[in-house]
């Protein structure tokens, strides 16, 4: 099972744009045009704290919350809305609450980074437990920047947009791009812990490039 986090805002032809490529310098790389990637590197939770983590996984293997956190002072809103509640099937006391407070200092850390980033008053976020992969087809998401986290098991592949083929699909009356083709020898995997931060088709200018 995996716990990952995802953050976005309203966050790869023959359609290939080579000048797209990606970053591991900085999270405000991605505002730059030539960047649709960013993948931050980051030391890995305490041994301690990743087998509070695992399990806190175990006991909740349902898991899925989203909330709208304000950029601004988010620490009662993650309390809340992410870290509390019913949702919750078991929880208990010492082990539990230090991986929550891990959870509740990185996320808040997360959003206010991000929102800053990318100028945002309130951002969404989701905590889910993963039972399988979320999705196991090479895509691009329809939203304009996601920011995703994985804390426990494998975290998110990736790939450089000049190694996928794209093909224009009329859906719904209107053309959307659809991959066709991915040379998965070039593909990336970050590790648990990292941040990576994707440009998606709602990115102005950036549809059929993310």
């Amino acid at each position: 099972m995996n716990l990952a986090a995802s953050v976005h805002q309203w966050a790869k032809g023959k359609l290939s744009h080579e000048r797209i490529r990606s970053s591991t310098l900085n999270l405000k790389d991605i505002l730059k045009e030539d960047i649709n990637v960013v993948h931050l590197q980051r030391s890995p939770a305490l041994p301690a704290i990743s087998s509070h983590l695992k399990a806190l996984v175990t006991k909740n293997p349902g898991l899925s919350l989203k909330a709208s956190i304000p950029v601004r002072n988010p620490e009662e809103n993650v309390s809340q809305r992410l870290l509390s509640g019913p949702s919750w099937q078991r929880r208990s006391l010492g082990e539990d609450q230090a991986a929550i407070h891990y959870l509740h200092e990185d996320i808040c850390s997360i959003v206010q980074s991000y929102g800053e980033t990318l100028g945002s008053e309130e951002v969404d976020v989701k905590l889910q437990v993963l039972q399988s992969t979320m999705c196991p087809r090479w895509h691009a998401d329809h939203v304009g920047v996601r920011l995703l986290c994985t804390y426990i098991g494998q975290g998110t592949w990736w790939i450089e947009n000049r190694h996928v083929m794209r093909n224009w699909v009329l859906q719904e009356g209107e053309l959307v791009p659809v991959v066709e083709g991915v040379d998965e020898e070039h593909a990336q995997q970050v590790d648990t812990g990292d941040l990576l931060l994707l440009k998606g088709h709602k990115w102005p200018g950036n549809q059929g490039k993310a």
